[in-house]
């Protein structure tokens, strides 16, 4: 068995023990224009929420502990720090194994004997709707490629 850990730009390193924790990277917030957009986003949004309407939405954020409640006043370093700790995300993780940079078109991975990838991580472009219908019907089809061969 093999542990592949895939970081987001498509390079990955093979550790042949499985016990050995996955590296899951998505690279949120790499670029300084993260930085200043993310910052100028929570900034306004804190702002919104500061106000007497906003307050009959939001009480009050309740951070990580060790970390200050952010405002709009907040420091970008405090920001940074904020999203350090707490960020993430809610849309599905896709093509960090993209299909012809990763996998071949049978999702075989390149270079590595016997190990295929089949999820939305080898689907080289978002996509607009739910992952969950197209990532069946590539384990549909993979499915009968494996059985073919067998």
């Amino acid at each position: 068995m093999t542990n592949v850990n895939v970081p987001l730009d498509a390079a990955f390193s093979l550790s042949t023990d499985p016990a050995d924790d996955p590296i899951i990277d998505p690279n949120y917030y790499a670029s300084v224009t993260d930085h200043v957009i993310l910052r100028a986003a929570l900034q306004r949004n804190m702002s919104a929420f500061e106000t007497e309407a906003g307050h009959n939405i939001v009480e009050a954020e309740v951070p990580p502990p060790g970390y200050p409640q952010l405002s709009s006043r907040s420091t970008d370093e405090e920001i940074d720090a904020g999203v350090r700790r707490a960020a993430g995300s809610f849309y599905h993780a896709a093509g960090t194994a993209a299909m012809g940079k990763v996998v071949d078109n049978e999702c075989r991975v390149f270079g590595v004997e016997g190990l295929r990838v089949v999820d939305a991580s080898v689907l080289p472009t978002p996509l607009s709707g739910h992952y969950m219908v197209p990532v069946y019907a590539l384990a549909e089809q993979i499915a009968e490629i494996i059985a073919k061969k067998a």
